[in-house]
């Protein structure tokens, strides 16, 4: 289901233009539509809004009052570099009969049984690529990690993925692992070094006592 976000048109544009949009508390954005493209002013805290609860690849119905409700998914955005606040939004209008490649975020759950044991688990793929029809977009994607033990990975071909959308992503590729920590393999090679380098020294004294 989409999320509303309400807009206005600007008459003007320009950088002066946007600033005095700020100024209002208003987020100045552009939407490339299919027919032309559109320079508008939005809410910002509605837009973090729909972010929050539908994630960032939320199905927008943008309603512009004086044009045509469109639909629409955020393309990108500018953040203030000293501020945790938005600066820019550009949106890109969309066919819902047409497929779109996107990036879904992986979230893993549960909790490795080999962390337990003194793994350490490594996220390595944090987004899939897929290929969906705009209205059908998960807002992520699980991946179970309930039984990973040391050594132990979980690949793409092993999520549950919805039939409506197709993974673009290698089957074969590795979501997560849980790795043996390298400072406990390095302190055991150690300590069976030092244990072989102490044996003949044993000997060679034993030898001695024997004469």
């Amino acid at each position: 289901m989409s999320a509303t976000l309400s807009g206005t048109i600007r008459s003007k544009t320009g950088k002066s233009h946007a600033r005095e949009a700020r100024r209002k508390g208003l987020l100045p954005a552009v939407v490339y539509g299919q027919k032309n493209t559109v320079a508008i002013s939005i809410n910002p805290k509605e837009l973090v809004r729909i972010m929050k609860q539908k994630g960032r690849n939320a199905l927008i119905d943008l309603d512009l009052k004086s044009d045509s409700v469109r639909k629409v998914l955020l393309k990108d955005y500018q953040s203030h570099p000293l501020q945790e606040t938005w600066v820019h939004a550009d949106f890109y209008e969309v066919d819902l009969k047409k497929a779109l490649k996107v990036q879904v975020p992986v979230k893993l759950t549960g909790t490795a049984p080999g962390e337990k044991k003194g793994g350490t688990l490594n996220h390595v793929i944090r987004v899939l690529n897929m290929e969906c029809l705009p209205d059908n977009i998960p807002e992520a994607i699980e991946a179970p990690i309930n039984e990973l033990d040391l050594g132990q990975s979980i690949h793409v071909s092993d999520l549950n993925i919805p039939e409506s959308a197709n993974v673009l992503t290698p089957a074969g590729a590795t979501v997560a692992i849980v790795n043996v920590e390298k400072v406990k393999e390095e302190t055991t090679a150690e300590e069976e070094t030092v244990e072989t380098e102490a044996k003949p020294t044993e000997t060679a004294t034993g030898d001695a006592e024997n004469k």
